[in-house]
């Protein structure tokens, strides 16, 4: 979220003090409408494939980011919003059903990730700094990817345990 004014500006003209900003918003209207209907869809739809789905939604959310036109970056802000909005809640609950005994160790850790998020938009700047604006989105892929990953592989296995 940090880098969508950045990305506005650099790569479209957007005025951060006007136009830029609501970038961001978009970004966090996407994930509060995304928390919405995640709690709806999950009344119906199995933990796991919505975990999976949003995973999905979020890769080709950053994914249109990457192609060159305003109207579609923009589209790929509220996507990947909405595939952000409900990641953490769904590990944080998928790992909690598997695992009940060890709920305290779970939350701790998952408060410990919060934290450790907070390193993703320097590493963004970084990023940037070393190549483009648009190069700093490779960081939150990365992990997206990583997270992916994770979804289609060992969160199976987790569940079986169950």
């Amino acid at each position: 979220s940090s880098g969508v004014p950045i990305l506005l500006n650099s790569r479209y003209g957007i005025e951060l003090k006007t136009w830029g900003l609501l970038g961001n918003a978009f970004f966090f209207i996407a994930i509060l409408i995304g928390r919405f209907l995640g709690s709806i869809i999950l009344n119906w739809a199995k933990p796991l494939a919505f975990f999976r789905a949003t995973v999905v939604a979020s890769i080709v959310g950053i994914g249109l980011i990457f192609i060159d036109n305003q109207i579609v970056t923009i589209v790929g802000i509220f996507i990947t919003g909405l595939g952000f909005a409900n990641i953490f809640p769904l590990i944080f609950s998928i790992t909690i059903d598997a695992m009940p005994e060890r709920s305290n160790e779970i939350s701790g850790l998952m408060v410990t990730a919060i934290a450790g998020g907070a390193f993703i938009p320097p590493i963004m700047g970084f990023v940037a700094d070393k190549t483009t604006v648009l190069g700093g989105f490779i960081v939150p892929l990365i992990g997206l990817l990583f997270v992916s990953y994770l979804a289609f592989t060992k969160a199976s296995k987790l569940s079986i345990q169950k």
